[in-house]
């Protein structure tokens, strides 16, 4: 889900409201998630101004943000705004787990 903004109250609001309390978060570590190890089971980071890989935990956060690319290079530059940019996270989703039967399971989801 699209996020308004990066502030601590709003980041939280929203891991609360889409990940499950016995989840472990991994994250960077910027400072607005901070708090959130007391809401889930663990909260794991990585400070990306020392190195991408933890060298002791071996955290990183290599596969979402590969990810966020391979979502932004699908994206329609000119169509990427916050109106749309919910249902064509949606789209993506879809089509990268049903490659196949895309428009099948896109309106399955729709019944």
């Amino acid at each position: 889900m699209p996020v308004p903004d990066r502030k601590k109250e709003t980041l939280t609001a929203m891991l609360l409201k889409y990940v499950k309390r016995n989840s472990i978060i991994y994250s960077d570590s910027f400072s607005s998630y901070n708090n959130i190890k007391e809401f889930f089971s663990d909260h794991k980071k990585v400070n990306h101004s020392l190195h991408f890989v933890d060298p002791v935990t071996k955290v990183h956060t290599n596969t979402i943000e590969g990810n966020w690319n391979g979502i932004k290079l699908t994206l329609p530059i000119r169509k990427r705004t916050k109106k749309l940019i919910g249902l064509q996270l949606i789209r993506f989703m879809i089509k990268r787990e049903n490659p196949n039967d895309f428009l099948d399971k896109l309106l399955s989801y729709l019944e």
